[in-house]
């Protein structure tokens, strides 16, 4: 019975590693440094031999997979009181249908959104 053969990569070994596989990093080389630094990114599992620092693609998988899934949330009530600039198209015509001006249909809109 053979043992398995474990592969530890370099940051830029790793990075080019999972673009050949097909499956790229949300990350790059720089980010997984600075990583190592401060943490940024939450501590992907690495391993450090003198100056080097290896990674073990298994590893860094398990710790992606472990990453909760975040879902935006839009809150159309704080976007329409901040709304600035140009008006839409969807803005014009229905200030216009109203009689008022888009400053005016805006401030209708905002505070029927908050309440």
């Amino acid at each position: 019975m053979q043992a398995e053969k474990i592969i530890y990569l370099s940051a830029a070994d790793l990075v080019a590693h999972f673009k050949k596989v097909g499956a790229p990093l949300p990350f790059s080389r720089s980010s997984l440094d600075k990583d190592r630094l401060t943490g940024c990114l939450g501590g992907i599992p690495y391993r450090r031999i003198g100056a080097l620092c290896l990674y073990l693609p298994d590893e860094v998988l398990a710790w992606l997979s472990e990453l909760p899934i975040i879902q935006p949330q839009r809150h159309p009530a704080i976007s329409a009181v901040h709304r600035r600039g140009k008006p839409t198209k969807i803005e014009s015509v229905e200030a216009s249908r109203r009689g008022l001006t888009v400053k005016q249909f805006r401030a209708q809109t905002s505070q029927a959104n908050v309440k």
